[in-house]
């Protein structure tokens, strides 16, 4: 293990030596590291070129096993290639310029290595190219205990607030997929999705930082996809079965269960997983303190002794054929469910008006509410590969996606004269879409590509809603057609992106009343383009500028009025137009095999923005939504990772936004700074158990109409894995600092009302986490490189190492 501790100089004269080259013959060399027994993919073997024991350039291969490195040295040369637990290899090369291809080299195990190693070194978790980074959650061992809301707060670019809201490079418009597949029902309420998904089941997060023009002209953010356990066919080479079957249970109430499957036979491979959770937590409380400036009134209320109770199940299935080496198929079909039951809250509402009770205005409250919501899913994608050239692909997929949900709530009121009345709000809605998509890529001359598409989604969403009885039916349906074309090319250390999409929407509303009814119909040209200099090989600066669009979904544009609580009435606007925004970054990167560091310095400008609003009227407070916002947000974001040895590593991932509002429409105005961090260490303590200290404070967020207060707690967690690795049981614990409760403060201002709200929730808790793999993984198993991916609806939420690029890709975003 030793050995790794000579990577920091081997890259300062990396480094040093890519300059003083600069005048000689580039010679790029690549080939794939596999393993000599099962021709398994060697991912994160360390690839260096040296000459005379000087090292010269430095790499580290892919989920492929594959690398490439560029060196500006001529003559001879060595080539090394060393991984944990193999023998090193040694090669000898002559360096002339052009390109070298080793094709694929073999690595042997190295049984001494094997023996001595009684804990296994640190490895990467964190790989960054040019327009996404991916986050090894697999390997991470606070995925055992973790949910996978808790582990985004390790990813870098994703920041968790004190409501448990997501934002996605500085955005809380973003997408949500699962094995490369769009799911609406993650994308529409993320937050709640991800607070029942265990770590355990994800295997790792990319996000796409800067999606070019294949991706739809949605998602402001960018795009979070989960690659699941079990969830990709195709992850093996060799026959065989590869499974993880784990649990969990914790003092709050929650407990959780699932298992994962990889299989292989011949030319067909096979994916599966199933995850369930049943979770109940009492003992939140709720408060508000609501004021109307023109009657001089105060409206308090507080709720206490409300029970919630929540399940959740997520399933799917992956099959993939490949006849030979130019065709692939792959069939994917899933279903998540989730549901939610909240009761036996009682709640107290007093009035005060001019400084005087008014008690006969009071009235106390009951409130039941059952909410559910599912996602099914069924795709499939036929891949060719020409003969000609292999990296000329041709894909064509079709994809299906329904996702129903139900939202109702009984609310049992007695006002102050004894007279008891009961609200009762039934919400179902439903969204289906079709979508149908063709990819093309071709290499159009050295280290150039070109990429084109086209697709066609057809998306209807419905609502069949009812406020005591009286029923509001809505139908929405989308007709959205895209083309796209994308050049990207590799000039010595630059890489260059460029693209442009165009996509025309035709839009129809039908609602229950005809004299409401409309269409509408509009195009959006949508530019990207990107900039990367590779300035050694193990760091790089990238350029980056994409525009996108967020549409509006059902929630915000159902003119269903919700009038259950006395006090408030809520309800959508379905004149909302879809808002533009544009985004340019710059980011540096630098990753060695003990020290990494990750910054990316972004601005972001948005007129018409997609926001919900709250106003006083007829002593009512009226929330809706508009394109009230004009948005301007200038934002920092930070990862470092530092592995100390090998058996410890400290981490951090933060951020800090300045954020301006204007909303012209309501006459206000708003700045100020979002900030968040989450920061830790992993170590080795005695008996080769793993313990892991993580600390989460945030500093706060700001609205057009309000912000909310700072808080912070901590996490711990203790590892012990049996059978070599193969059982793992951890121990862990969270806990608010300072308190004994999770307290989320929030403040709004309208023109003529101020509220303050505040809910704490008992998160205190202990745990017990056990799993178990079973089988030999077989990496290296192939996908479909092309497939739909529908960014194009706005969600309804509020708003470690990097591993250099192995084939060629650079780091950046």
């Amino acid at each position: 293990m030793n050995k790794f501790l000579r990577y920091i100089p081997s890259i300062i004269l990396s480094f040093l030596t890519t300059f003083s080259f600069a005048q000689n013959t580039r010679t790029v060399i690549t080939g794939r590291v596999l393993d000599s027994e099962t021709r398994d993919s060697e991912a994160g073997a360390v690839v260096i070129i040296h000459r005379d024991g000087d090292n010269l350039a430095y790499s580290v291969t892919d989920t492929t096993g594959a690398f490439s490195l560029n060196t500006y040295a001529s003559g001879p040369l060595t080539l090394r290639i060393e991984n944990m637990g193999r023998k090193t290899i040694e090669q000898e090369l002559a360096a002339a310029g052009g390109t070298i291809d080793l094709g694929e080299i073999l690595m042997e195990s190295d049984a001494e290595v094997l023996k001595e190693s009684s804990v296994s070194a640190l490895r990467t978790l964190v790989k960054i190219d040019a327009d996404r980074l991916s986050y090894d959650v697999e390997h991470d061992i606070d995925a055992k205990s973790m949910t996978a809301l808790d582990l985004l707060r390790k990813v870098p670019m994703v920041t968790v607030d004190a409501q448990d809201n997501i934002t996605v490079n500085g955005s809380s418009s973003f997408k949500v997929y699962v094995d490369g597949r769009p799911n609406q029902m993650l994308s529409n309420s993320p937050s709640q999705m991800f607070k029942v998904m265990p770590a355990s089941s994800i295997k790792s997060i990319e996000v796409v930082t800067n999606p070019g023009a294949k991706y739809d002209a949605e998602g402001t953010g960018g795009i979070l996809d989960i690659k699941t356990m079990g969830g990709s066919a195709g992850a093996m080479v060799k026959d065989g079965i590869y499974g993880t079957v784990n649990g969990g249970i914790d003092t709050r109430g929650r407990y959780d269960g699932g298992i994962s499957l990889n299989a292989q036979k011949g030319k067909w491979s096979f994916g599966a997983n199933i995850h369930g959770m049943h979770e109940k937590m009492d003992g939140v409380e709720s408060s508000s303190l609501m004021e109307y400036l023109s009657t001089s009134t105060r409206i308090n209320s507080l709720t206490t002794g409300t029970v919630n109770k929540g399940s959740g199940m997520f399933s799917n299935l992956t099959v993939g054929f490949e006849p030979d080496t130019l065709n692939l198929f792959n069939l994917s079909v899933g279903m998540n469910r989730f549901s939610r039951k909240n009761s036996g809250g009682e709640g107290r509402t007093t009035y005060t008006v001019s400084g005087v009770e008014m008690p006969e205005l009071g009235y106390t409250q009951q409130v039941d509410g059952d909410m559910s919501m599912a996602f099914v899913n069924a795709s499939f994608d036929y891949q060719h590969s020409f003969a000609g050239n292999r990296d000329r692909t041709l894909t064509l997929s079709y994809q299906y996606s329904g996702n129903p949900s139900k939202n109702n709530n009984t609310y049992k009121i007695k006002h102050y004269d004894g007279l008891e009345e009961e609200r009762v709000s039934l919400m179902d809605d439903i969204t289906s879409e079709h979508t149908f998509q063709t990819d093309f890529t071709t290499p159009i001359g050295k280290g150039q590509t070109l990429s084109s598409g086209l697709k066609y989604i057809f998306r209807h969403n419905s609502a069949d809603d009812a406020y005591n009885g009286t029923p509001s039916v809505y139908d929405y349906y989308n007709h959205i057609g895209a083309a796209y074309a994308e050049y990207s090319a590799t000039i010595d250390k630059l890489v260059m992106t460029a693209g442009l999409r165009y996509e025309h929407t035709f839009q129809k509303v039908d609602y229950d009343l005809a004299d409401k009814n409309f269409d509408i119909n509009y195009g959006n040209l949508v530019p990207n383009a990107s900039l990367q200099w590779n300035i050694s090989q193990t760091g790089n600066l990238s350029l980056a500028y994409n525009m996108r669009i967020r549409r509006p979904g059902i929630r915000s544009l159902n003119p269903y009025v919700d009038r259950s609580d006395p006090t408030s009435v809520y309800y959508g606007n379905p004149d909302i137009q879809a808002e533009k925004n544009h985004r340019i970054s710059l980011a540096y990167n630098l990753a060695t095999p003990k020290v990494v560091l990750s910054m990316k310095l972004r601005e972001r400008i948005g007129k018409g923005g997609i926001s919900e609003y709250s106003f006083y009227k007829d002593g009512v407070l009226n929330t809706t939504y508009g394109n009230i916002v004009n948005h301007s947000s200038t934002g920092l974001d930070v990862y470092a990772n530092w592995n100390i040895n090998n058996k410890t590593r400290l981490y951090m991932n933060g951020d800090l936004d300045y954020n301006i509002y204007h909303g012209d429409m309501l006459d206000q105005h708003n700045a100020g700074w979002d900030s968040g961090i989450f920061a830790g260490f992993q170590t080795s303590i005695f008996w080769d158990m793993r313990l892991s200290l993580n600390t989460f404070i945030h500093g706060g967020d700001i609205t057009l109409q309000g912000h909310s207060d700072p808080f912070q707690f901590g996490m711990m967690g203790l590892t012990k894995t049996f059978f070599n690795d193969k059982l793992s049981v951890t121990v862990q614990g969270a806990t608010p600092l300072f308190s004994r409760r999770l307290t989320i403060h929030e403040y709004s201002v309208g023109k003529d009302f101020s509220n303050e709200t505040i809910v704490k929730i008992p998160v205190q808790s202990v745990g017990f986490n056990i799993s178990y793999t079973f089988g030999e993984m077989r990496s290296g198993g192939k996908k479909v490189r092309r497939g739909i991916n529908n960014d194009d609806i706005e969600q309804n939420t509020s708003d470690g190492s990097i591993i250099p690029g192995g084939t060629g890709g650079a780091m950046g975003m």
